[in-house]
C-alpha cells in the first residue's frame, strides 16, 4: 500500500521500522532471526515510548532487508508489498537507508536536546563509572556461574544489586546518547583505581559490602549515617539522622514474619548528590537502600517514566544543582518488586538535607 509522503515524513524511526515489519506480515521474532539480533532488540527499536536507537550498521541491514519489499515512485512515495522483488538495485537500498538514517539523526538530536535537562545527563568529555559491590565469597559460592573458570561464567552474577546496575546503566546510555562525548562503564568497588575515583561516580548499595559507599559516606559528612546489618547486633540495619546535633532519629525497614521468614514490606533508601570529594569538577551520586530493593527504588525514582519527571522537578525545586544534598525515603515493596517512589507525594520522604540551608 502507498505511504503518503507527508505522513511518512512525520513518522518517527521507531514507527517506520514497526510499519515496515507489520506491512510485510512479519513477526518480531522472524525479523530478529533475519537480522541476526535478539527479539528484545527489535522490540526496543520499535517501542512507541522510550525506544532505543539501532546502531547505524543495523540501519544498513534494515535497508537491505526491506528494500526488496518496496517500490519507490518518482515523487519518492513508498509502496510496500508482502512479496519481495527478485531485483534489487543498489539505488533503491540507498533510498531506504538514507530515509532511515535521517530519521535516526533526528531522533538522536531530539535526545540530545532532552538529555541536557535530564538528571542523568553529563557534560561532554565526562566519564561515568557505576560502582557496585561484589557479592561476598560465601554468597558467590552458593551461586552457579560465578567462577571465571566455569565455561558458562557470568560476570554480572558477582555483583551485588544487579537489577539496580542494569537499570541505571540502561538509562545512562539513553540520557547520554553520544558515547564519544560521555563514556559509561561499571565496576566493582574493589576494582576502582585512584584515577577512577576522580570521575563522575554513581555508587550503588550500602556500606556493608560497597567500600566506596562507606568511603563517600565518611567524606561527604552527611547528617545521615548508615549502620550495617550486624554493627549493633541487629539483623536489618538502620539509617541514623543527627540534625540538629542534639536530635537523633533512626529509620529501619519494615519487615514482617510470614511462614517463619521475614518479608520486606517497606525499605528505607538514601539518595545523595554532591561534588566528588576527590575532584569537585565531577559528581558523586549515591543510591543506597537497607536492602537491595531500596537501592533499586532509589534508582527507579529518576529512571522510571512514571516518576522521573516529577522527582527531577522535586529536586530542582528543593536543591541548588551543584550543592550537596540528600534524601531519606520509603521504598514500598509490592509483589516482591520495588515500587518507584514519588518524592512529591508528601508521604515518601522521611528526611531531606542540603548544605545550602
Amino acid at each position: 500500500m502507498p505511504v503518503d509522503r507527508p505522513i511518512a515524513d512525520r513518522l518517527t524511526l521507531a514507527a517506520l521500522l514497526r510499519y515496515l515489519r507489520e506491512q510485510t506480515g512479519m513477526s518480531q521474532k522472524t525479523l530478529a532471526k533475519a537480522l541476526d539480533v535478539s527479539t528484545p532488540s527489535i522490540s526496543s527499536w520499535e517501542r512507541k515510548l522510550d525506544s532505543e536507537l539501532p546502531p547505524t550498521k543495523r540501519i544498513r541491514q534494515y535497508a537491505e532487508f526491506f528494500a526488496p519489499f518496496l517500490s519507490v515512485d518518482d515523487a519518492g512515495d513508498w509502496v510496500v508489498s508482502a512479496v519481495p522483488s527478485q531485483e534489487m538495485p543498489e539505488h533503491r537500498i540507498k533510498i531506504v537507508e538514507d530515509r532511515l538514517l535521517r530519521l535516526r539523526a533526528a531522533a538522536l538530536q531530539s535526545r540530545r536536546s532532552r538529555a541536557g535537562t535530564d538528571f542523568w545527563s553529563y557534560p561532554a568529555g565526562h566519564h561515568v563509572i557505576v560502582v557496585a559491590a561484589q557479592l561476598p565469597e560465601e554468597l558467590r559460592a552458593r551461586m552457579p556461574y560465578t567462577n571465571p573458570d566455569d565455561a558458562d561464567y557470568v560476570e554480572l552474577y558477582n555483583f551485588a544489586d544487579p537489577d539496580a546496575l542494569v537499570e541505571i546503566s540502561r538509562y545512562l546510555y539513553r540520557a547520554n546518547p553520544d558515547d564519544d562525548l560521555v563514556t559509561v562503564e561499571w565496576k566493582r568497588s574493589h576494582e576502582l583505581t585512584s584515577r577512577d575515583l576522580t570521575t563522575d561516580l554513581i555508587v550503588l548499595g550500602g556500606v556493608d559490602w560497597n567500600t566506596v559507599a562507606a568511603d563517600m559516606m565518611y567524606r561527604l559528612d552527611l547528617p545521615v549515617k548508615q549502620h550495617s546489618f550486624f554493627e549493633r547486633g541487629e539483623l536489618k540495619g538502620s539509617f541514623e539522622v543527627v540534625d540538629p546535633p542534639d536530635e537523633v532519629r533512626t529509620y529501619q525497614a519494615n519487615l514482617v514474619q510470614v511462614r517463619d521468614r521475614p518479608k520486606l514490606i517497606t525499605d528505607v533508601a538514601l539518595f545523595a548528590r554532591a561534588p566528588n570529594p576527590y575532584n569537585p569538577a565531577a559528581t558523586v551520586t549515591m543510591c543506597n537502600g537497607l536492602f537491595g530493593r531500596g537501592t533499586l527504588g532509589a534508582v527507579l525514582a529518576l529512571t522510571d517514566r512514571r516518576t522521573r519527571e516529577t522527582n527531577s522537578a522535586y529536586l530542582r525545586s528543593k536543591f541548588p544543582p551543584e550543592s550537596t544534598y540528600c534524601l531519606l525515603f520509603n521504598v514500598h515493596v509490592g509483589g516482591g518488586r520495588a515500587v518507584p517512589p514519588n518524592w512529591a507525594d508528601g508521604s515518601s520522604v522521611l528526611y531531606e538535607w542540603s548544605e545550602s540551608r
